[in-house]
């Protein structure tokens, strides 16, 4: 069959156009690696390099992703390979991403590691590509935290990133890891000035070699950053957030400006978020404390808001999962919760998203006293969230509790009745909050105000349990005897 499709078929049968080539042939082959691995490796030295190259690479891959295939033994399949005269593009990058997936189980053969450096050497960088791509989600900036939110999702699969990715893994993981040459091979590959997606690969394998290397690794980092090019790319932005206590001040600065005066809102907002977690890291960086606060000062020089927005997503989820920062960080999330930006507020609002419970302290109540100060922020975000920690936090703050309530009603009292909104879904737990208000003393009062506002705007929540309550009355009320007719009148009828 192969015989029949070489690779320069590609994916076109040479006969028939409905039927696949080369390509399409060689991943049903590859299926033998899950159900039969020991067969297909002794299939392979049957094919011929140059003619035979895609079902090679594409049989390798799939061995190298079998857990229960031993590593070695597909490894020495690599290199045997190789030096059989297999080195095709598509090999290459087969070998090399079969390679990957073998290193992450494990150091590889130092055979394997000198076969992947010469790919890399010799690996020619492709011209005309485009050297800054921005990021085409612009106008959903600010929706949620780029450091702690999804993730870089940019993973490049060229040769040259597979090739890398796999000696990252396979070198770093031997006993002790090989950092050294792990940064040669790095280093060498920088000196050929390769082209910008080539370096902005670097960025997302640096973080390894940075944690477990020396300060000479930094610089490393450091001197990748400093490309214009490579610094603005997403990958590069993970990359100075996890550096960031690798850096002295001035070179964190430099480099987090530089991003806040790029022309995408993206990189603006990641540079806020990057100045904040070194505010709230290094609280005793006076540089650093003095650009936050400047920042949220809206001073001039800022392109405001979306750097702001960087800052209150990074301060609400400091305030929200760590107690120790919780105290610099809250001068911030009220700041943004007293904002008149509606982006801005809402960025604050992610408290009540990643606070799990709400923590019982004085910072909590200076967080409603912001909200109750600009009802804004209440209709800036799903209210879902915030209503469960005020049911959760009626205990310990029912004045502060009813008022936020209070103000919830008279902000976004129509969504509540109306099925067609996401806060339809929230009224059952406000309704039970106006129910246990009206049982505590001091706020009966209140809280069957707050109920009889739930009824008018035809929350049916409320409107269910005014229905139990008449159900109830009725089957406690005495029964009156039914009156019986005199003898005189049923005679009559």
């Amino acid at each position: 069959m192969f015989d029949a499709l070489p690779d320069s078929t590609g994916s076109h049968h040479p006969r028939d156009w409905l039927l696949g080539g080369s390509e399409q042939a060689a991943q049903a082959l590859a299926e033998l690696a899950k159900t039969e691995p020991e067969r297909l490796l002794k299939l392979l030295p049957r094919f011929r390099p140059g003619i035979h190259e895609n079902p090679v690479g594409a049989c390798l891959r799939e061995l190298a992703r079998n857990t229960q295939v031993d590593t070695a033994l597909v490894a020495a399949q690599i290199v045997d390979a190789a030096s059989r005269g297999f080195a095709g593009s598509s090999f290459r990058s087969d070998a090399a991403s079969a390679a990957g997936s073998l290193a992450k189980r494990g150091a590889l053969p130092e055979a394997l590691c000198v076969l992947l450096v010469r790919w890399l050497e010799g690996f020619e960088f492709p011209t005309g590509e485009d050297e800054a791509k921005r990021p085409k989600d612009d106008e959903e900036v600010g929706a949620q935290s780029i450091l702690f939110g999804m993730g870089s999702h940019l993973v490049e699969g060229r040769e040259d990133a597979l090739l890398l990715t796999a000696l990252k893994d396979g070198l770093l993981r031997r006993t002790p890891p090989d950092v050294a040459r792990f940064r040669s091979i790095v280093e060498c590959y920088l000196a050929r000035n390769p082209d910008p997606r080539g370096m902005r690969a670097l960025t997302w394998l640096m973080p390894p070699l940075i944690v477990r290397g020396t300060q000479e690794d930094a610089q490393t980092a450091v001197r990748l950053l400093n490309d214009p090019r490579v610094l603005r790319s997403r990958d590069a932005v993970f990359l100075l957030g996890q550096m960031e206590d690798r850096l002295d001040t001035s070179t964190f600065v430099e480099l987090a400006l530089r991003l806040s005066t790029d022309e995408s809102r993206w990189f603006r907002h990641a540079a806020g978020e990057l100045l904040m977690l070194r505010r709230l890291r290094r609280p005793d960086d006076l540089v650093v404390r003095h650009l936050v606060d400047e920042i949220f000062e809206c001073g001039e020089r800022w392109k405001a808001p979306d750097t702001l927005v960087g800052c209150a997503h990074v301060a609400s989820t400091a305030w929200a999962e760590s107690d120790a920062l919780r105290e610099i960080a809250n001068g911030y999330v009220t700041a943004a919760l007293r904002s008149n930006v509606d982006i801005v507020t809402s960025a604050g609002m992610q408290v009540f998203w990643r606070a799990d419970p709400l923590p019982r302290s004085d910072y909590t109540r200076e967080i409603l006293r912001a909200i109750i100060a600009n009802p804004r922020a209440l209709s800036t975000s799903r209210s879902g969230p915030l209503v469960d920690a005020l049911a959760e936090h009626l205990p310990y703050a029912p004045d502060l509790v009813c008022t936020v309530a209070e103000v919830l009603v008279a902000q976004c009292g129509s969504d509540f009745g109306d099925i067609r909104t996401a806060r339809a879904a929230d009224a059952p737990a406000l309704t039970e909050i106006a129910v246990t208000l009206h049982r505590m003393p001091g706020f009966r009062e209140k809280g069957l105000a707050l109920f009889e506002a739930l009824l008018d705007l035809q929350v049916s929540a409320a409107a269910e349990i005014v229905l139990e309550i008449d159900r109830r009355t009725a089957k406690q009320a005495p029964r009156r005897p039914a009156r019986r007719r005199s003898r005189q009148r049923r005679g009559q009828s």
